[in-house]
């Protein structure tokens, strides 16, 4: 068999009951010239079983001790044998057309490191939920990154050489997240606004069940970002938020506020100012209710810091900075 042009790699654990649906989108995929690495983290169910029945010989199968996602995907990684390294999670559908728009657009772009799709929420029945749209290439996803993880870390397609420069995956509970801030220092990114994945939301789903540990990790990945290390005040409010009670209340407040805080920004661009503002009152009664760790503040506080540092971006991050900041701390003046 020829060298293979893509890497598909998954780590599953139990994954048996989706695991039929996201092997056979893999397979029918148009483009055909790929290698799939399977990592079994582990599995006690039927899941081995699924595994060793597929006839097809570009799947490579490997087995190790439950060790977690990040284990998994570095096991995956030191085997591939492509250029170009497609993620995929074990329990979610890649449209046919997938790999083969990610293999051009990467190809006509050499100079980004990697890139994600629009992807579609599905449930237990492959219902559709919702479809989200994603931000395409852009000098601003960096600036996102503060904010919120601007990639569908199943859907991502990553050069080889950038997983091998940047050490892989690091054993947190936002290992995607993570990566990325430390490839956007040194690389470009995009996504291809096409929905050719669709992310599978369900009681059992990893992302469903640490929600505490992410949401933690993710605050610590964003000081680190920023500072470069995480400081006390930080880390006390990332210890707050592990309390799973409080966590998704957090959650939902804090995306409560952001989504205030963008519809703010649109009209301030509007000049419906009046509107503007009231949008901004809206944010801040969101941010009110957030329990111990007040993470959102926590978050605002960071942006805030990182449009000190690109004082001369003229972007929608530089007037969401600007915004957030005047609405936490007061500290920017702006006109009404």
């Amino acid at each position: 068999m020829s060298a293979p042009e893509v890497s598909v790699v998954t780590t599953v654990y139990d994954g048996e009951r989706y695991l039929p649906e996201a092997l056979a989108s893999i397979l029918r995929q148009t483009f055909e010239n790929f290698e799939w690495i399977i990592v079994d983290d582990g599995s006690t169910d039927g899941t081995p079983d699924l595994l060793h029945a597929i006839p097809d010989p570009r799947v490579r199968l490997f087995r190790q001790r439950n060790a977690g996602v990040a284990a998994g995907l570095n096991r995956a990684l030191a085997e591939v044998r492509a250029p170009l390294v497609a993620r995929m999670d074990a329990d979610d559908v890649s449209h046919p057309e997938r790999l083969a728009r990610q293999v051009d657009f990467l190809r006509a772009r050499p100079a980004l490191a990697a890139c994600g799709t629009a992807f579609r929420q599905i449930d237990e029945g492959g219902r559709v939920q919702g479809i989200f749209a994603v931000v395409p290439v852009s000098e601003i996803l960096g600036d996102l990154l503060l904010a919120e993880n601007p990639f569908q870390h199943g859907s991502m397609m990553v050069r080889a050489a950038v997983y091998r420069r940047f050490g892989g995956y690091r054993p947190t509970a936002s290992e995607d997240y993570e990566l990325w801030t430390r490839v956007i220092r040194a690389h470009s990114m995009g996504n291809i606004n096409e929905v050719l994945y669709d992310w599978r939301w369900h009681p059992k789903a990893v992302t469903k069940r640490t929600v505490p540990r992410m949401v933690a990790s993710a605050l610590e990945t964003r000081a680190r970002f920023v500072h470069g290390a995480p400081d006390p005040v930080d880390a006390a409010r990332v210890d707050a938020l592990t309390n799973p009670r409080t966590s998704m209340a957090a959650m939902a407040a804090a995306r409560a506020a952001w989504s205030y805080t963008k519809a703010a920004e649109v009209l301030l661009r509007a000049g419906e100012c009046r509107k503007a503002r009231a949008c901004l009152r809206s944010a801040r009664a969101c941010a009110g209710r957030l329990p111990a760790g007040d993470a959102y503040r926590l978050f605002a506080r960071h942006y805030r810091m990182s449009a000190r540092r690109t004082a001369a971006l003229r972007t929608a991050a530089a007037l969401r900075s600007a915004t957030l900041a005047h609405l936490f701390f007061g500290s920017v003046k702006m006109r009404w």
